[in-house]
């Protein structure tokens, strides 16, 4: 049996598409986790996002057990969050402005007046994709958020010299059942059957599978 290739490639990380690097469709739709596999037509595009990127963010609480004499038997997770935060520019989208205030807050005219309420209300919990790729080296990458909180998270600057912009954060939540709060999938290119698509999940149940992730 021939010996497996190691793995020490580089990957940068576009967006899919300029405005369809994030998808959202509505809790439960089922996010695929083979490539071969389109999006649901249920998932659409969250438009423009600046050029920062996003930033993922994993927090974790772990607790140390000690036994008599001050030895240290074991380490336990106490709690665990992952967040995204990035900034959208597409700040005039129907849509959007649904996704990120709800649906109920948010509003278009015949006229073409658009009205966004801000207030204490959030929106529901919905599915998220982050679909990015490397156009050098082939890599493909799919982070899929089975059930997302999205929240305005910063401020918001209206000035003559940048666009406007929405500081978003997108908390991921975690399966009931299993505890992922979100899993990673890179399309490794020449690699073989086995090792063509690695799934990474974590936070939560280590090889647990996430309810509304297809195959």
């Amino acid at each position: 049996m021939a010996e497996k290739k190691r793995n020490f490639d580089i990957i940068v990380s576009k967006p899919e598409s300029i405005t369809g690097g994030i998808t959202v469709a509505p809790l439960g739709t089922e996010i695929p986790g083979t490539f071969k596999t389109k999006l649901s037509d249920k998932f659409t595009p969250m438009g423009y996002v600046n050029e920062d990127g996003l930033t993922l963010s994993e927090d974790a609480s772990d607790e140390e057990i000690k036994v008599w004499g001050g030895v240290k038997v074991r380490t336990v997770r106490s709690e665990y969050s992952a967040k995204i935060k990035f900034t959208l520019h597409s700040t005039a989208d129907l849509d959007v402005n649904k996704t990120v205030f709800g649906p109920s807050n948010v509003s278009l005219s015949d006229e073409g007046v658009l009205q966004v309420k801000h207030g204490a209300d959030i929106p529901p919990v919905q599915a998220f994709t982050i679909e990015t790729k490397d156009p050098n080296n082939g890599y493909q990458r799919r982070f899929a958020i089975p059930r997302g909180q999205i929240t305005v998270a910063g401020d918001r600057n209206l000035t003559h010299s940048a666009a406007d912009g929405l500081e978003v954060s997108i908390e991921c939540l975690a399966d009931p059942e299993t505890g992922i709060c979100y899993t990673e999938y890179t399309l490794v290119p020449g690699a073989d059957s086995a090792g063509a698509v690695r799934a990474a999940s974590p936070g939560g149940v280590p090889g647990a599978g996430v309810p509304g992730i297809g195959g």
